[in-house]
């Protein structure tokens, strides 16, 4: 999977499920659905979204950083 392609199927997990699921949270399933290497090195961190929304610019800008290395 791209970090593109990662994007855009994260983002559908948050409008399919936003009743359910905050931003953060949804960005976070998904990658840890995908890429469970990345997801363990952000888990509990100071970018880690699950639990706090505005995380998530530092989130994607550190994964796009990573993706592909």
């Amino acid at each position: 999977m791209t970090f593109r392609e990662y994007l855009t199927e994260a983002a559908k997990c948050f409008i399919t499920n936003k009743r359910t699921h905050r931003r953060g949270q949804a960005y976070w399933n998904t990658l840890e659905l995908h890429r469970k290497d990345l997801a363990d090195k952000i888990r509990a961190t100071k970018i880690d979204p699950y639990y706090r929304d505005e995380r998530v610019p530092d989130f994607i800008d550190y994964l796009k950083d990573k993706w592909n290395q």
